[in-house]
């Protein structure tokens, strides 16, 4: 019930919420981390970018990525498409909510 979000969203419902995306953000970093620290680097560790990533850190590496590079399409499908669910199902529940409102002045207010 999107349009209940006020009497429906609760301190301890918010917490887990807040909880949920700290742990699958910490889950993925982790595994990012593990498949890094199987891999050997050798010769100059220069890295001409503003930030240590990820790809940057591949590039270096004098060993096969290719398990890295797995981890790392698998971690970011996996955020992106459930990311991109959670929104395109909470937008379908608003629009249903207002399709359902009765007068075509409250629908075309509520579109807007």
């Amino acid at each position: 019930n999107p349009l209940l979000y006020s009497s429906v969203m609760s301190p301890t419902l918010c917490a887990q919420m807040v909880m949920g995306s700290y742990t699958a953000g910490i889950m993925g970093s982790l595994s990012q981390v593990c498949a890094l620290l199987q891999l050997h680097f050798c010769g100059p560790n220069v890295i001409r970018h503003f930030f240590c990533d990820m790809p940057q850190l591949l590039n270096l590496s004098c060993t096969d990525t290719f398990f890295a590079q797995v981890v790392l399409l698998i971690l970011t499908m996996l955020f992106c498409i459930s990311n991109a669910l959670v929104i395109i199902i909470s937008y379908g529940y608003i629009a249903l909510s207002i399709l359902k409102i009765t007068s075509a002045k409250g629908r075309s207010k509520a579109f807007n």
